[in-house]
């Protein structure tokens, strides 16, 4: 029975429970390297925290899943809630949580395309009652960078597993010389915009800060370092650059190239310096002239000046 006080209900137990959860179990999960249960520990809490009232309702352990867990771990997610004997402990975490079957198999397909895993993300997003329709080109090439939709996709649609099809069929393309240029190409682009500087970036998160960038976070996950670094964009375009013989194709992946390895400079961060500011700004100023720099620029101004897309550029 609900506890009140002047109309309103005493928090306490719940907040005891909710940090049980939270703050403890799932910290000692953590410790155990078990990121399923420690995702349902979290997803516990936000239970916890809703109550019968239903004015609050966190979603910490949808974030946790969707920020920390590589797909692997969202296997073994699934394969526990799945679990058809599960331990009165498990039951309970099942069915007082933020974090549901659906909500695990929604993520799962998503996990497998940040790994350019797209047979398997294709297999569960055909699984996944989350269709989201994206109103965006993800294989658009631009020059600069632009997240926003551009006034000629007014009428655009694609989706995740359309595009993870895409990716697939490039694959095959790929291993085809009279296709390889082309091919790896497109699948570089589509791995751009799958970045945080990407034009769809909404294909591998849930959500883009504009405050992000031109830093890979301290302890980041796998995904993390491709999503702010473009490793795998950048490997491509050259792939694409080796494979064919036309100069200006070359330039343009040249350039791509040198846009993919801008991202990995690393920007200073205010909370690298606390507050010593002078220091900052000493480390701001001596990080734009190597940002300008590129390392492929010379080889862009030597072998390519004379083509139109250097002009272009």
């Amino acid at each position: 029975k609900a506890v009140t006080l002047n109309y309103w209900p005493v928090q306490q137990w719940r907040t005891i429970y909710r940090n049980l959860m939270s703050e403890i179990i799932a910290k000692r999960y953590h410790q155990q390297g078990d990121l399923a249960k420690e995702t349902l520990s979290i997803g516990a809490a936000d239970w916890v925290m809703k109550g019968k009232e239903n004015y609050y309702y966190a979603t910490n352990g949808i974030e946790f899943l969707r920020n920390n867990l590589a797909s692997k771990d969202v296997e073994k997610l699934y394969s526990l809630l799945d679990n058809k004997r599960p331990s009165t402990f498990e039951s309970y975490l099942f069915a007082h949580n933020s974090v549901s079957k659906k909500t695990v198999i929604d993520f799962a397909g998503t996990s497998y395309l940040r790994e350019h895993e797209y047979s398997k993300a294709i297999d569960w997003f055909k699984r996944s009652t989350e269709k989201t329709i994206i109103n965006k080109n993800p294989f658009i090439d631009l020059l600069y960078d632009r997240e926003e939709q551009l006034p000629a996709e007014k009428k655009f649609s694609s989706s995740k597993i359309a595009f993870a099809q895409e990716m697939q069929k490039l694959e095959k393309e790929a291993t085809q010389p009279a296709l390889a240029a082309i091919s790896y190409y497109k699948l570089a682009l589509g791995m751009y915009n799958m970045t945080y500087y990407g034009h769809t970036w909404e294909l591998v998160q849930y959500y883009r800060s504009g405050s992000d960038g031109y830093a890979i976070p301290k302890d980041a996950t796998a995904f993390q370092k491709e999503y702010y670094g473009a490793f795998k964009a950048q490997a491509y375009f050259e792939k694409a650059m080796n494979a064919s013989t036309d100069k200006n194709f070359k330039a343009r992946c040249l350039f791509m190239m040198a846009k993919c390895a801008q991202k990995q400079v690393h920007q200073p961060q205010y909370d690298e310096y606390l507050t010593n500011w002078d220091q900052y700004d000493v480390a701001l100023k001596s990080y734009w002239p190597v940002f300008k720099k590129n390392k492929y620029f010379p080889q862009f101004v030597k072998e390519y000046s004379g083509t139109p897309f250097y002009k272009e550029a």
